[in-house]
């Protein structure tokens, strides 16, 4: 298994197709179903508008990649896979090379990181950096850099990650609105790649911000809070905070089990990670236990098709 599915981020990023016939507003509510826990309310609203033959191939293709994004979410990787490969084979059958395709090349990715494979999501993103350059939506923009720069810490080009992340930075401040999602996306992972080069406090203090603009912007009871809880733990731990570290820990699994349940992916890697915990701290009785049981609910949940999956910055988004 994979360094407890390699490292403990977060971001909650909003779903940026800009769709004539598919209001933003509306978009935005369907996330909120999946991020919430319900991704089979999506699919069923959505599987009519994918499969209707009266619909544009446009259309076809974005509601596919809601259907690719709440599969991928419910831990459904092949078929979410299937559901990304029919919207880009709609858009290329009409001809399409714009801000939606550019959205499922990004969500492709964000599956291809979740399943432990940075090497093909890099293609996809740089691809829809390219179309999203030409579009002047700079905040999107800045999500896709964030991306790119998750998967270059995944792959240890920790130079390049620097890079795009103030790249990402800097296509942010060229946007016309603040983001707060946007920048709980960057600040997570700053936070990522200061765990990953060594530097805890900067980590800590990262990890951090992105929980007060998960709490601002979501509130004390939503998944994302309880994440990001999560988050500040494990950089504390790693910090030198055992106490602290033990605290956040419990306060994020006590959220995440009352609002996404015990079975969720978030909790049960968030139960290993608070197992390491648990031994550095002499329970090491307790820790075994706890480990043992979220590896084997991993592997129920996972149904033996990814349990060396990772959860990282780019497969933990609302994407």
């Amino acid at each position: 298994m994979k360094k407890c599915f390699v490292l403990l981020v977060l971001v909650a990023q909003s779903f940026s197709l800009p769709a004539q016939d598919m209001p933003k507003q509306n978009v935005d509510a369907l996330i909120a179903l999946v991020d919430g826990g319900k991704a089979d309310d999506v699919i069923q609203q959505m599987m009519p508008i994918a499969q209707s033959t009266s619909r544009s191939p446009s259309e076809r293709g974005r509601a596919w990649t809601l259907i690719g994004f709440a599969l991928k979410e419910d831990n459904k990787f092949a078929p979410a896979q299937r559901a990304y490969e029919q919207a880009l084979q709609l858009f290329n059958e009409a001809g399409v090379r714009d801000q939606d395709y550019a959205a499922a090349l990004d969500y492709f990715a964000a599956l291809y990181m979740a399943v432990g494979d940075p090497a093909s999501a890099r293609p996809m993103l740089l691809e829809s950096i390219d179309i999203e350059k030409t579009t002047q939506k700079h905040l999107d923009l800045a999500g896709m850099y964030t991306d790119l720069a998750g998967v270059s810490i995944a792959q240890r080009k920790y130079r390049d990650a620097a890079t795009e992340l103030k790249l990402a930075t800097a296509e942010a401040q060229l946007g016309s609105a603040k983001n707060k999602k946007l920048q709980l996306d960057i600040d997570s992972t700053s936070g990522w790649l200061a765990s990953a080069t060594g530097r805890t406090g900067e980590a800590v203090a990262d990890y951090t911000r992105g929980l007060e603009t998960c709490r601002q912007e979501y509130g004390e009871t939503h998944p994302f809070t309880g994440w990001s809880y999560l988050l500040v733990g494990n950089a504390k731990a790693v910090n030198g905070d055992l106490k602290g570290a033990l605290t956040s820990m419990q306060v994020g699994l006590n959220l995440l089990k009352n609002t996404v349940g015990a079975n969720n992916v978030r909790y049960l890697t968030g139960e290993i990670a608070y197992s390491k915990l648990l031994d550095q701290s002499g329970s090491h009785t307790e820790a075994e236990r706890v480990r043992l049981d979220a590896e084997q609910s991993l592997r129920a949940v996972y149904g033996g098709q990814c349990f060396n999956c990772s959860v990282s910055v780019s497969s933990l988004r609302a994407k």
